[in-house]
């Protein structure tokens, strides 16, 4: 004859959870204090940055060449032509005017080749996107350059409205500054110079049509005069108006 009985396990409790805690204090005391430290370490060495934004407004008109009794219209204020200015703001053509003109190649916080800071590329490594990518290692020093001011530059639309608020982050508040104004005056010269060429077409196919109407009125004086003739139809010859003969 044997019996059987059954062992039961009291849950785990707070006041097992205190008496580990209790028991491991100095190691969590350690661990936590060496975060604390390396946190406080890696605040004082990465960069500050400073973000200055710049406002443009997009016209309400724009030129129109491919009408010939229109020659300006309102500008589209839907989502995807917008949409479309931001793409333009954001290009990487524009991004490289801008640092044509400001010189950026030869700043090192733009220049990987040229950063001695040892968090210059941690955002890509911090980035999953890039971890299978090997694509930055084939770039030029040119596209190194745009993609890292494309890194800094930032692009929003304001409400419903048509203003474009574009942000700038820089190591130094009147370098972001100097490069949001940049951008923003690099777009609008952009806008005008597509302004202008418009203009320039306008004027090209008005002179155009003038002087094809100026040779269909040649050619259709040239008609009469010669009907004229054939017939012998002199205005005024005689005292005989041109309606008599």
């Amino acid at each position: 004859m044997s019996a059987t009985g059954t062992i039961s396990e009291s849950p785990f409790g707070m006041a097992d959870f205190a008496r580990v805690v209790q028991t491991r204090r100095g190691l969590i005391l350690r661990a936590a204090l060496a975060v604390i430290g390396l946190t406080a370490i890696v605040l004082m060495l990465w960069p500050t940055s400073y973000t200055a934004t710049a406002t443009v407004m997009l016209d309400q008109r724009r030129n129109n060449v491919t009408s010939q009794t229109q020659i300006l219209s309102d500008l589209p204020t839907d989502a995807a032509s917008l949409q479309n200015q931001i793409e333009i703001l954001t290009s990487r053509e524009l991004a490289s005017e801008v640092i044509a003109k400001e010189k950026l190649y030869n700043d090192p916080e733009f220049n990987p080749a040229l950063s001695d800071n040892p968090f210059a590329g941690l955002s890509d490594l911090l980035h999953p996107s890039k971890w299978m990518s090997d694509g930055g290692a084939q770039k030029t020093g040119r596209d190194a350059v745009i993609d890292s001011v494309l890194k800094h530059l930032k692009v929003d639309e304001q409400g419903l409205s048509t203003t474009f608020s574009v942000g700038f982050s820089s190591s130094d508040p009147q370098k972001s500054a100097r490069i949001a104004n940049a951008f923003v005056a690099a777009y609008v010269a952009d806008q005008l110079h597509a302004k202008y060429d418009a203009a320039q077409k306008t004027t090209q196919w008005l002179t155009n049509r003038v002087a094809q109407l100026a040779k269909q009125i040649q050619a259709a004086e040239a008609a009469v005069q010669d009907y004229k003739a054939k017939h012998d139809l002199n205005e005024g010859a005689e005292g005989i108006s041109l309606a008599d003969q």
